[in-house]
């Protein structure tokens, strides 16, 4: 009867054989010339990192969004009468992207490393 290997010696054999530069096949050390390639990993993390980051931008836009609804100081409706917002919807509608577009920002720096 055949011992059961876990995961992680299934791994552990997968990983020594691609990256242990001691290996003698071809196989292997193509592998460990792409693993170790700095300029190719450098590439790969700068490509998740920028389609990632448009990705978060509209996440966040949308939950600063989402905030500002729920808070009194952001609704139109506690301003303006329904004659009012015929003539300073504009106005309002600019007072509003300011703030958000202002929150936004102040996110946006905290998350900077």
């Amino acid at each position: 009867m055949t011992k059961k290997r876990t995961m992680n010696e299934l791994r552990q054999t997968k990983d020594t054989h691609y990256t242990n530069p001691g290996i003698s096949s071809n196989e292997g050390k193509k592998y460990l010339d792409i693993a170790g390639d700095d300029f190719m990993l450098k590439q790969a993390k700068d490509l998740i990192v920028n389609e990632l980051q448009g990705e978060f931008y509209d996440i966040i836009f949308e939950a600063v969004s989402n905030k500002m609804s729920k808070n009194y100081m952001f609704r139109q409706n506690n301003y303006l009468t329904e004659a009012g917002e015929e003539l300073f919807e504009e106005a309002w509608f600019e007072w509003y992207q300011e703030q958000h577009s202002d929150i936004l920002y102040r996110v946006l720096k905290k998350l900077e490393p």
